[in-house]
């Protein structure tokens, strides 16, 4: 396929050394990476004579790699191609667009007075991508399907900017985009970087973080309100990060899950609770469960059910000892084969427990399908309880529910005596939260169990 060729940097020389092999980029017929910095330096150099400012946009096409991966390569191509002439025709006289990358391309607004300008050409990107894209007489705009893009959008200063700083600021605030779910735009801030570059620190950390044994584990303990006794612990993963400290799992599960470790981070948190619980054991303390949460990954994995076996099988840990926790949107998605292995994992006397319940959106009809055991009521329900009685219906509510489905009701987040005694009148069957605990090292854990065992005390924190 054949591309008209249109002008986008001022002046014949410069099309002439874009169009040199190390310039242009062949399969678009634009400017590649080094052609884009020429053209902005020679925009750059024009602002400053007439004291104007240049607006660089950063553009990341949102999974395209699943357009290779699904259609091919070629198809591919004829895509990017379409998109290089749509970004063309939205350029104004001395404006140029590059491919500075596979799926990546920069825009530069040569002459822009008003940030409000390049807001205007990032709403018009958008409209442009989004339209049906037609190619070889196939339109692949079908049903909920379309192009869009994560853009940034960075702009000079009238005390004059480097062309390297600018392209560097825009692609900040693309990832920033990214980072948001794609399909928008943000303009550069100097927080964008740190920001960046922590997440650019913590991805090059936790690859081998698994490796050199940074990753471990704290447990957070369940008391039941009626015999005063931990039940249960829950285990929480920690990385202690040399030179930064200890990170919390809000910070790097998610990273986990985007760079395809959080399958074999699952298997390391599994291995080391079913060996501590079995550590328990041996110190002549009464069983008691732990319980483990469930990645959207891990649950689709066909093979989870093996590796749960092989780890029993190999710590001596007794199923009923094990309990896996699954967040409510989690357990919605691919309804079927989720069900299907949570009963094999039922099966073999694991407990189920749905996690953060009342947050989701689960039907009551999907709620009885599922082979649950405990519900786990979300601490979001608990603040501020006092004195409002929708939020104390509410609360009353699920404790009836799980009562008539003959299911455990645990309340998380428990930090008031107030809080304690209003789930204790209503029935509510145990706590987890720092009004009795904190996630403990397992040490700190065998001290709290040696104390409490055979003991009926009052929930202290």
């Amino acid at each position: 396929m054949k591309m008209k060729s249109r002008p986008t940097c001022v002046g014949q020389a410069s099309m002439e050394r874009i169009r040199s092999i190390p310039h242009h980029d062949y399969l678009t017929d634009l400017p590649n990476r080094v052609g884009a910095h020429d053209c902005l330096d020679e925009a750059l150099t024009r602002a400053r004579r007439r004291f104007s400012k240049v607006a660089v946009l950063s553009l990341d096409l949102d999974r395209f790699h699943l357009i290779n991966e699904t259609l091919g390569f070629l198809f591919g191509d004829l895509l990017l191609q379409s998109i290089s002439e749509r970004l063309k025709g939205i350029l104004s006289e001395g404006d140029s667009v590059a491919r500075v990358g596979d799926d990546e391309f920069v825009m530069i607004l040569a002459h822009i007075t008003e940030a409000e300008e390049a807001v205007k050409t990032a709403q018009k990107v958008r409209e442009e991508l989004s339209g049906p894209h037609r190619l070889k007489d196939h339109q692949i705009m079908t049903v909920d399907f379309r192009i869009t893009a994560s853009i940034g959008i960075a702009l000079s200063s009238l005390n004059g900017d480097e062309a390297e700083t600018l392209l560097k600021n825009a692609n900040s605030a693309m990832m920033w985009a990214k980072r948001e779910g794609g399909d928008c735009y943000h303009f550069y801030t100097a927080e964008m970087n740190a920001a960046i570059l922590e997440r650019l620190t913590l991805e090059s950390g936790l690859r081998d973080a698994l490796q050199r044994n940074e990753l471990f584990l704290e447990y957070q303990p369940q008391l039941d309100l009626m015999t005063g006794k931990i039940v249960c612990v829950e285990a929480l993963a920690r990385w202690n990060y040399p030179g930064i400290g200890v990170i919390p799992p809000s910070r790097f599960i998610p990273l986990a899950e985007e760079m395809g470790l959080i399958g074999l981070l699952g298997q390391r948190v599994l291995e080391t609770a079913c060996v501590q619980n079995k550590k328990w054991q041996w110190a002549g303390l009464p069983p008691i469960r732990v319980a483990i949460n469930l990645s959207a990954y891990q649950l689709q994995q066909k093979s989870l059910v093996e590796t749960v076996k092989r780890v029993l099988k190999e710590t001596g840990v007794n199923p009923a000892d094990l309990e896996f926790e699954i967040t409510e949107t989690i357990m919605m998605q691919n309804i079927e084969a989720t069900i299907a292995t949570l009963f094999e994992l039922k099966e073999m006397g694991i407990r189920i427990a749905m996690d953060d319940f009342g947050t989701g959106y689960s039907s009551l009809t999907y709620l009885r399908r599922f082979p649950i055991d405990v519900l786990k009521m979300d601490r979001s329900f608990l603040v501020d309880t006092s004195g409002k009685q929708d939020s104390m219906a509410i609360i009353i509510g699920m404790i009836d529910l799980a009562r008539r489905l003959k299911l455990r009701v645990v309340a998380e987040g428990v930090e008031t005596e107030t809080q304690l005694d209003s789930l204790r009148l209503h029935g509510c069957d145990a706590i987890q939260g720092f009004l009795f605990s904190s996630p403990l090292p397992a040490d700190d854990v065998t001290k709290l169990l040696r104390g409490i065992s055979g003991d009926s005390r009052k929930c202290r924190k």
